[in-house]
């Protein structure tokens, strides 16, 4: 069965929004190195997105390898799937 959603699309970004949105969390995440947490839940496709940013060192994650990031199924919750992204620095200087 289709659904209709009658919506918005959602504001156009770019990669400075990007950086500008998870520069707080990446050095927040610096602070406690090798402790994993859970930084975004939503749909698979942007945290699946998010995670491979993340791995690949973009932006504020930079250099690639100083970030871990992994993403896990949340229970569904309203016929919704969900996924979280749980993410760690590594320790040492980035």
């Amino acid at each position: 069965m289709s659904v209709i959603r009658w919506e918005d699309p959602r504001a156009y970004t770019k990669a400075t929004a990007f950086d500008a949105t998870w520069a707080e969390v990446a050095d927040e995440l610096r602070v406690t190195p090798n402790r994993w947490a859970v930084i975004f839940e939503g749909r698979y496709s942007e945290a699946g997105n998010l995670a491979q940013k993340i791995k690949g060192g973009t932006g504020p994650f930079a250099p690639k390898g100083t970030f871990e990031a992994v993403t896990r199924t949340l229970p569904i919750a309203g016929n919704v799937a969900r996924c979280a992204v749980y993410a760690r620095h590594l320790g040492g200087t980035s």
